[in-house]
């Protein structure tokens, strides 16, 4: 169905509001303060063994300090609502025949019109907003929505007695948590955990452009090199203060830290593939299996910080590879469908880590389904990198 269809569809169930779309980066009367210019930056995709890796160059947009009167927000959307208005933070360049920012209170969109259910939980009288888009995931709470404190920092608005709003896994996912703290370190500020699903009204909500971002949804299965954008300062305030969450006489067990690592996943039915028969060949690697959910945030800092050699699907856990030292190497693979995901193998670029990929059979077109992993060429690829 067309996106502009699915919307005349959803209005017609008359359960929830429309609005009219306004993009983000067009919202002039609530722009405050450019707090960075644009900039020109780099992306690279799935490089192979051949070094053969295609890159693309991608503006990253303009910095700007936004404030929405009686806007309503939800931890899980980048998107704000204020009067009959949705504001979308989009990426520009992307066209919206592909993306889909639908998220959170958002549940279907086209260029002018947005489906809303808005139904409204709590009422606030003043905030900053430390929400977004996968604020849920590791890696956009990692990459993409922590460094806007770095931003609110940098122009006073981060300050004693300011109230924010962040997602509720920075207080129940330890990571998350440990983060949070090491970044608003020496502020006294107050912290309302936004429950998922819920939506808050807020008299004076103050938000940044994101300064990481991705494509969040595709409307088709389709991802290009270009869907995604890095600034290097954005991400040097992640990793200095995820280095410096760990205590000067930090005592970490040394039994999970291992120079050849795999990065393995707990059983689930999203991405899917033959993991035990790929643990068996690592093994007889030298690679030890570890799940980074079993870690702490400076155990996974350390592992990625002392490996000299990491595997595994990609996912997540490659957001650790910003501490990674340079030189080390890196070995993953993606489904032939989305070959051109460059999110991690340009985090890899900005760190000096060598990166390489191969690409899997699929047995579905979701985006998350089952694929195989040929041990074969894992293990031809690990003879050829490990020389």
């Amino acid at each position: 169905m067309k996106p502009e269809s699915r919307v005349n569809y959803l209005k017609k169930i008359g359960s929830f509001s429309c609005k009219k779309v306004v993009w983000l980066d067009k919202a002039n009367q609530q722009k405050i303060k450019i707090i960075a210019n644009a900039q020109d930056c780099m992306t690279y995709g799935p490089k192979d063994v051949r070094e053969r890796q295609e890159k693309a160059h991608v503006r990253s947009p303009i910095i700007f300090l936004y404030e929405f009167e009686n806007a309503c927000v939800t931890s899980r959307s980048s998107s704000i609502i204020s009067g009959d208005t949705v504001y979308i933070e989009r990426i520009k360049h992307i066209g919206n025949d592909i993306a889909d920012y639908k998220a959170g209170f958002i549940i279907g969109h086209d260029t002018e019109r947005a489906i809303i259910d808005t139904t409204i939980d709590f009422e606030i009288d003043c905030a900053i907003f430390l929400g977004g888009n996968g604020s849920w995931n590791y890696y956009h709470w990692m990459i993409e929505i922590l460094p806007k404190l770095y931003y609110y920092e940098k122009i006073g608005i981060l300050r004693d007695g300011v109230t924010i709003l962040v997602p509720e896994e920075a207080k129940k996912i330890d990571s998350f948590n440990k983060m949070l703290k090491e970044a608003l370190n020496g502020y006294n500020v107050n912290l309302i955990y936004m429950k998922s699903g819920s939506v808050y009204k807020v008299g004076s909500l103050k938000t940044v452009t994101t300064a990481n971002n991705v494509v969040f949804n595709c409307r088709r299965l389709i991802f290009d090199i270009n869907f995604c954008f890095f600034r290097k300062d954005a991400l040097e305030y992640t990793k200095k203060n995820a280095i410096q969450s760990i205590p000067f006489n930090y005592k970490f067990n040394k039994s999970k830290i291992c120079k050849k690592i795999f990065l393995a996943r707990k059983e689930s039915s999203n991405r899917n593939y033959n993991q035990k028969e790929i643990q068996i060949v690592l093994q007889n690697f030298g690679f030890k299996t570890i799940f980074m959910e079993d870690l702490t945030l400076q155990e996974q800092i350390i592992a990625f910080m002392q490996a000299e050699f990491i595997i595994g699907p990609s996912g997540a856990a490659w957001t650790n590879i910003i501490f990674c030292r340079p030189g080390t190497k890196a070995l993953s693979w993606l489904p032939e469908k989305i070959k051109n995901f460059s999110v991690f193998s340009s985090l890899a670029v900005y760190s000096k880590v060598n990166m390489y990929f191969f690409f899997c059979k699929s047995y579905s077109n979701y985006l998350h389904g089952r694929y195989y992993v040929s041990p074969k060429e894992l293990k031809n690829l690990i003879n050829f990198l490990d020389r």
